[in-house]
């Protein structure tokens, strides 16, 4: 078979998988921007820490967590999906999705569409951008509390 990856190939399944992997390394810096608020926001120190700021960090750390766990149980599904071959891929879909109903408490239903890989591997894309747009908001959030040290200091 000659030509592009058809959208239900495993190279789709691999771009998924990637995205997956990129989620770990936003959390890897969501890790340690919420360990450095954290410790900027110790009131041991003058002048105190910027509270709202303080809790914006902490709530967006919250979230890129959520994000996170939600890629790493994506990681797996994607990594299996991008090792079959192109045939065997709609079957692996189906049953994925057969699987999800039954844990869901629903009715399988064998005459339902397939989903199509792509709009799987969107899904992951969308996931990964709001993950980082939550790492943006914690950085934003360490900041705002670093700056009033900063400028206290100057003061």
């Amino acid at each position: 078979m000659n030509g592009p990856p058809s959208p239900t190939s495993s190279a789709s399944a691999l771009a998924g998988f990637s995205l997956c992997e990129a989620g770990r390394t936003v959390d890897g810096w969501g890790r340690a921007i919420f360990l450095a608020t954290v410790l900027s926001g110790l009131p041991i120190s003058s002048p105190p820490p910027n509270l709202f700021a303080l809790a914006a960090g902490v709530v967006f750390a919250g979230l890129e967590a959520y994000h996170a766990l939600r890629l790493a149980i994506d990681r797996p599904v994607f990594a299996a999906w991008a090792r079959l071959d192109g045939d065997a891929l709609p079957d692996a879909l189906r049953g994925f999705d057969a699987a999800l109903a039954k844990l869901a408490g629903k009715d399988e239903r064998s005459g339902d569409a397939l989903r199509p890989l792509s709009g799987r591997v969107a899904g992951v894309r969308r996931l990964l951008l709001r993950q980082a747009v939550c790492l943006g908001g914690q950085a934003a959030a360490l900041a705002v509390i670093l700056s009033g040290y900063f400028f206290h200091a100057n003061a």
